[in-house]
């Protein structure tokens, strides 16, 4: 009896156990409170972990001002460099398509500057460039009439298309070297506001979607066997 009530605190409303109370934490069992100092120091490696889920993603990184941006892991002598010569426009674009397709993203031709109607600088963009445009509710249900036509007819027919468009940041700019017809890379932003694309949808990209002569052949005389185009491609 007395061992029994050495393992016990009166507190005058009853007896509990000594692995029970414990006044600095509360009556919480000593086995429970182990559990939750674990559980504690779980939960603060898991918060770890989610702020450094990025290094995950080599192409990721974040900046001091918390603005995320996604940058081509390639090696450095296959990226492009500022003060590249190119002996045309062609070649420039051609280089920076290559880069491209390691990089996992799009390319498209952008603006074009002029002195005196000939040809200075160059853009080459990455196809998320343009910035987004505003939505709107249109009501494609109601009727135009003539009026409606004149005013404002053309908003009442509206377009089911999904924009990518993040206003993406990078590019390319070439400029005409000075009496003569090559053209110098003077400006190049690599950072992309975007994620890149997966390796494994790469056939999906612009540029492999676009088809050979090769394929316009097989699809020609697989169209002569009444094979269409989708199955024979």
């Amino acid at each position: 009896e007395a061992s029994i009530l050495r393992d016990v605190i009166d507190t005058g409303e009853g007896l509990i156990s000594r692995d029970v109370f414990d006044v600095g934490e509360g009556s919480i069992p000593r086995d429970l409170q182990d559990l939750n100092i674990k559980s504690t120091e779980g939960q603060k490696q898991i918060d770890v972990s989610d702020n450094e889920s990025y290094r995950y993603d080599p192409d990721f990184a974040p900046t001091s001002n918390g603005t995320s941006y996604w940058r081509p892991d390639l090696p450095e002598d296959e990226k492009p460099k500022l003060g590249d010569i190119f002996d045309t426009f062609d070649d420039g674009y051609n280089m920076y398509k290559a880069y491209s397709e390691k990089g996992r993203f799009n390319i498209r031709k952008s603006g074009i500057k002029r002195y005196k109607g000939k040809v200075t600088h160059r853009y080459v963009l990455c196809n998320r460039a343009s910035k987004v445009r505003s939505k709107f509710d249109i009501n494609t249900l109601k009727e135009a009439d003539v009026n409606d036509e004149q005013k404002d007819g053309n908003t009442k027919r509206k377009r089911m298309t999904v924009s990518w468009v993040t206003n993406c940041p990078a590019k390319i700019g070439l400029k005409v070297i000075h009496a003569t017809e090559c053209y110098k890379l003077f400006d190049i932003v690599e950072n992309h506001n975007h994620p890149l694309m997966n390796e494994n949808n790469m056939d999906l990209s612009r540029a492999r979607r676009q088809l050979h002569f090769s394929d316009y052949i097989y699809i020609h005389r697989a169209s002569l066997s009444n094979i269409g185009p989708t199955l024979a491609h």
